[in-house]
């Protein structure tokens, strides 16, 4: 048996329609004699048909190649396998950056926040408050204390300057008194068109005699007298105060609260999307032939063939995002009141007998 013979009608038909259009269209088959036309038609057909048959007619070739057939899967049965398998999973594939980046941006707000240092300087701070506050208050009332503890002229030459002493005089007898400025230093003169009658001078201001302000020697008489003047009446205000005792600041209790929040938000969202598709278009091809002189015969053939397109996709995307936010607070209330410090406590009985008698009224 030929591989002429093993095809089918159909093929056998579509072999000569082909033979025949290549062999009609060469110059050189029309000039060959019949019989030798004949004959160039008939094996050219054998040559096709052993071309168009993949077995060339030997069976044990037939069945290997249908086993490597199933070996070899088409285009479609490979796109239904890869469909039906398992896909693979997205987790698997996708490292979720956002989430480290989240524990290494809350670390870095850790570090960068030190809460413990602001827990303890905010309450080194607030005892330190409370603490220099007490004793400025003693360093304060201790001064006092050596103030008034000063006799008359000390204090005088201490804390009241001449100056003040001559602006004393002057506010004190405004109509007969005043201080000229226009030399080197200032100096205690008389008004002009004061009144005839002047103030006594010796009793007010405690004086052995009568001063002349006009007089350098009585000037600065008068001078020296309002300066202890002053420092009496200032003394006697301080013995008073120091008297009443050092109302003092004392804590009774208080809350210090510190909190600190980081929040720290990570989203990471991978997708995979798999698609295919499939188009199958069809089509007959049908055409009758005349075997006319060299073809034995006539014959008809109808093809069907099929044009098949597969096609497959996947999309994979994936989005992170990072959101931190820090919030640090602090709270500090101190409740307290406030308590008398008696003198006793920082003066000896000496003392306060000469303070208790600085503020008497002379």
């Amino acid at each position: 048996m030929t591989p002429i013979d093993t095809l089918k009608p159909r093929q056998l038909d579509e072999v000569r329609s082909q033979v025949r259009g290549l062999l009609e269209n060469t110059e050189a088959f029309r000039h060959l004699p019949a019989a030798r036309r004949q004959q160039v038609a008939n094996d050219l057909v054998k040559v096709v048909g052993y071309l168009s048959d993949p077995v060339a007619g030997q069976r044990g070739l037939a069945h290997a190649l249908l086993d490597a057939g199933q070996q070899q899967p088409t285009a479609t049965e490979q796109l239904k396998t890869s469909l039906a398998s398992p896909q693979p999973i997205v987790q698997k594939e996708f490292s979720a950056p956002a989430a480290a980046a989240g524990a290494q941006a809350m670390s870095d707000q850790v570090k960068a926040i030190n809460f413990p240092g602001f827990v303890s300087s905010l309450i080194q701070g607030v005892f330190q408050s409370i603490v220099d506050a007490s004793i400025r208050q003693m360093e304060a009332y201790q001064k006092l204390l050596e103030a008034v503890a000063k006799s008359v002229e000390q204090y005088a030459g201490d804390h009241v300057s001449p100056n003040q002493a001559r602006d004393y005089l002057a506010n004190k007898y405004p109509k007969h008194l005043g201080v000229d400025t226009s030399g080197e230093t200032p100096k205690l003169v008389v008004k002009e068109g004061a009144p005839d009658q002047a103030p006594d001078f010796k009793k007010e201001l405690g004086l052995s005699s009568e001063p002349d302000p006009s007089d350098e020697a009585g000037e600065q008489m008068m001078v020296q007298a309002a300066q202890l003047q002053m420092a009496k009446v200032r003394q006697q205000q301080l013995s008073t105060m120091v008297l009443m005792g050092i109302n003092r600041i004392v804590v009774t209790d208080g809350l210090i609260n510190a909190k600190v929040l980081i929040d720290v938000k990570t989203k990471d969202k991978a997708t995979r999307k798999n698609t295919a598709s499939m188009y199958d278009a069809q089509h007959d091809d049908s055409h009758q032939s005349d075997g006319g002189g060299w073809f034995s015969g006539s014959s008809s053939s109808a093809n069907q063939n099929h044009d098949v397109t597969v096609s497959s996709a996947r999309e994979d995307n994936s989005t992170s995002s990072v959101d931190t936010h820090a919030s640090l607070t602090g709270e500090v209330r101190v409740n307290f009141k406030s308590e008398t410090f008696p003198l006793e406590k920082l003066a000896s009985p000496g003392q306060i007998a000469d303070v208790s008698g600085k503020a008497k009224p002379a």
